[in-house]
C-alpha cells in the first residue's frame, strides 16, 4: 500500500466517517494499534466527542490500512448496520420510502451513550478490577510495614 498524503487521508476520512460503523472501526483500530494513546480517549467516548474521535481513529487507521480494508471490516463485523450511500440494494418503491424515512429519523438522532457503554463495559470492568487489586496490594504492603 502506498503512503497517502495528508489531503488524501483527510478526504477519505470525510468519506468514511459514519457513526453507524464506529464500533467496528474501534475494534479494527485496537487490533492495529493496541498501544495507541487514542485508545484511552476511546474509553471515554460519548455522544459529544464521538464524531471527533471517530475522525481521529480513521485518520490513524488510514496510515496503515486501506479504505477498502476498513469497508471490508465494517461489512464483516456489522452485517446489520445501515448500508453506506450508493451501496443500497434494489427494492420496490414502498420499501425504499419507508427506509428513507427511517434513515432521516436516524440521521437526526445522536449516537446513544448506551451504545458506547456496552462497547466498553467489559474493559471498564477489567480496569476497575485491576485498580481494586492494586489498592488491595498497596494495603497489604502498608500493613506489612
Amino acid at each position: 500500500m502506498r503512503t497517502l498524503t495528508v489531503t488524501e487521508r483527510t478526504k477519505l476520512v470525510k468519506q468514511l466517517a459514519n457513526l453507524d460503523y464506529l464500533e467496528s472501526d474501534i475494534l479494527l483500530f485496537r487490533e492495529k494499534f493496541p498501544r495507541s494513546k487514542l485508545n484511552n480517549e476511546l474509553l471515554r467516548i460519548n455522544k459529544y466527542n464521538a464524531t471527533r474521535l471517530h475522525g481521529q481513529l480513521l485518520y490513524e487507521l488510514l496510515s496503515t490500512v486501506s479504505a477498502e480494508e476498513i469497508k471490508k471490516n465494517r461489512k464483516a463485523s456489522a452485517p446489520t448496520a445501515a448500508a453506506p450511500e450508493g451501496e443500497t440494494e434494489e427494492m420496490n418503491p414502498q420499501e425504499t420510502a419507508s427506509k428513507d424515512e427511517t434513515a432521516i429519523d436516524a440521521s437526526k438522532s445522536k449516537p446513544s451513550e448506551n451504545i458506547f457503554r456496552t462497547l466498553f463495559k467489559k474493559e471498564a470492568n477489567e480496569v476497575t478490577a485491576s485498580q481494586k487489586k492494586k489498592e488491595q496490594e498497596a494495603k497489604e504492603t502498608s500493613s506489612q510495614e
